[in-house]
């Protein structure tokens, strides 16, 4: 990976997955090269070994993971001691990949094993000494499984960086390949007392990131399929749409005055002196143009999240003993669903209070921006507690700086002249 601060990782291993339907064995090919002090200590561990030995540990080493592993053939070893370099190559039939899951929708997991070694587990985050860490470890671990059926999986990249370590992982597909890239590398030998509950928090989201399961391929039509429909999600955010549009209506039909004023029903409103200002001139223009465009940003935002909505995601996210399940992710996402949609619905109202000069348009563009402000700060505190989405110090400050915005623009509604002026149908 870029931006490393040492030449190349000093254990880099390369798997590859030949993958079938749940009643097919899968076979694992392991490619490992040692360089540096790793060398070094491969090289040593090697020799204490007779080769029936090694095969066996090597295979045991597995075993954790994927119970009925064996062992195709005897690990071969490459020593370059010349460039202080050692290669082995494994091969393996894994005949209970897909033992995972149900039975009625099985799974199969990836788990770059040496790099779940290295990177630390979670530990006392209240220190008054420093919090040791194991020196010069560099691993990049890379998983290629190939299925005859295609994989349906969202591209992304997880990042995670503290002075004492950095993390990463990255998901792609190209064709019938899935690849998934994990590297780790250790920055410093110790985190001082003051960091040590920051580093602990990052490196539970690390490894929170090890693991990723798999559906097999005659499921995959079923289970992991990103375009097909939850209905239940569906004809929830349908029913919602409904309610905001039943809220919208109501205000917009509400009698209301002009703001800071209440003039009789039916009267007609006071004649504006020539030198005040009137019309959607002025810092008006500002807000309409934002008014404008929150309804297409709205849309934006769903249409990035939708996936996350799909049968397969979803049952993913939401279902107990899977590797990405977590109790708080169907609230949030439903929350985040339910409050894009009446989002959406309110800030179309206000385009049109807007540019229609109705003198509901004062107060509901207040009420929007404010409940836009909660609807953000409730979304990023219930995703704090989803240990994957954990927001960052710099979303948290841009949050604040959304809410400064905000608080302007109300204030500018509730004191300008223009206003009081303009919105008076």
């Amino acid at each position: 990976m870029e931006g490393m601060g040492s030449p190349g990782p000093t254990t880099d291993v390369a798997v590859t997955f030949s993958l079938g339907d749940r009643r097919d064995s899968a076979t694992m090919h392991v490619v490992t090269e040692y360089r540096g002090a790793s060398a070094n200590d491969t090289r040593a561990w090697i020799a204490a070994r007779s080769p029936k030995e090694l095969r066996q540990q090597y295979t045991n080493f597995y075993s954790e993971l994927y119970p009925s592993i064996r062992s195709d053939e005897q690990p071969s070893v490459d020593d370059n001691e010349t460039d202080n370099v050692i290669r082995t190559v494994e091969r393996y039939t894994i005949p209970d990949f897909w033992a995972g899951g149900t039975a009625e929708h099985p799974t199969g997991k990836f788990e770059p094993l040496e790099l779940s070694l290295a990177v630390p587990r979670a530990t006392a985050a209240d220190r008054k000494m420093p919090l040791a860490v194991r020196q010069n470890a560099h691993i990049r671990y890379v998983i290629n499984a190939e299925s005859p059926g295609g994989w349906n999986i969202r591209p992304r990249e997880e990042h995670i960086t503290t002075p004492a370590a950095r993390f990463s992982r990255r998901l792609s597909v190209a064709g019938d390949v899935f690849k998934l890239e994990w590297e780790y590398e250790t920055l410093a030998d110790h985190v001082m007392p003051a960091g040590a509950a920051e580093y602990v928090k990052q490196m539970a989201r690390a490894n929170d990131l090890l693991v990723f399961s798999v559906t097999p391929p005659g499921d995959r039509a079923e289970t992991t399929d990103e375009t097909r429909i939850n209905w239940s999600v569906l004809m929830a955010a349908l029913l919602a749409a409904a309610l905001a549009v039943m809220g919208a209506v109501r205000v917009a039909r509400a009698p209301l005055a002009v703001a800071g004023d209440a003039p009789v029903s039916g009267a007609a409103p006071a004649a504006i002196p020539r030198h005040e200002p009137v019309g959607l001139g002025g810092w008006l223009i500002l807000v309409g143009f934002g008014i404008t465009i929150s309804p297409i940003r709205i849309l934006f935002t769903l249409s990035k999240t939708l996936p996350g909505y799909s049968a397969s995601t979803w049952a993913a996210l939401t279902t107990p003993g899977m590797s990405n399940y977590h109790p708080l992710w169907a609230p949030l996402l439903m929350f985040e669903l339910f409050g894009n949609i009446a989002m959406l619905v309110f800030t179309v109202l206000t385009v049109w209070l807007f540019y229609t000069k109705k003198r509901q348009f004062p107060r509901t563009f207040i009420w929007v921006v404010a409940a836009s402000i909660v609807f953000s700060l409730a979304d990023m505190l219930l995703m704090s507690f989803v240990p994957v989405s954990d927001p960052t110090a710099t979303e948290w400050s841009r949050q604040f700086g959304r809410m400064v915005v905000a608080a302007i623009w109300i204030a500018y509604m509730l004191r300008s002249q223009r206003v009081r002026n303009t919105f008076v149908k």
